[in-house]
């Protein structure tokens, strides 16, 4: 088993399971230690019913790991530690990266800006490398000042 230091990148995905004859709609969760299947938390709405799940989920991991080894021997955090994404399929994903001196995993929670950076400058190719550079040092300055 791994101790809490050598976990680098930890992932959970939820995805939605259409109710059938026999069992109502639920979220199916999973994460390298395997997965589990929750009821639809109908109270709940949008990426809330996803979060609600995964933190289920995390919580299940712990206690796991609680009984089995006295703490949490994986080191997984909590869900407030993850970054949270949908990828094109309407499966939502949690992952959270290795941490900083800081206690942040700021190079996954600055994904989002690096991504749409990418996409500005995909779209305006044309542009001088001087374009370029303002709009990539941005990213890495929020970065650096712990913003993203």
């Amino acid at each position: 088993m791994k101790t809490k230091n050598e976990i680098a990148f930890a992932a959970i995905t939820a995805k939605y399971i259409g109710a059938s004859n026999c069992r109502g709609s639920r979220i199916k969760v999973t994460s390298q230690r395997g997965s589990k299947i929750y009821p639809y938390p109908h109270e709940l709405s949008g990426s809330a019913v996803f979060a609600y799940a995964a933190g289920l989920y995390l919580d299940s991991i712990k206690q796991d790991d609680f009984k089995q080894y006295g703490e949490n021997a994986e080191g997984w955090g909590e869900l407030s530690d993850f970054s949270h994404g949908v990828l094109p399929s309407g499966e939502h994903v949690f992952v959270r990266g290795p941490t900083s001196r800081n206690g942040g995993s700021r190079l996954i929670v600055s994904a989002p800006d690096l991504l749409h950076t990418m996409r500005i400058i995909h779209a305006n190719a044309a542009e001088s490398p001087e374009w370029i550079r303002a709009r990539i040092d941005a990213v890495i300055s929020k970065v650096e000042r712990g913003e993203a």
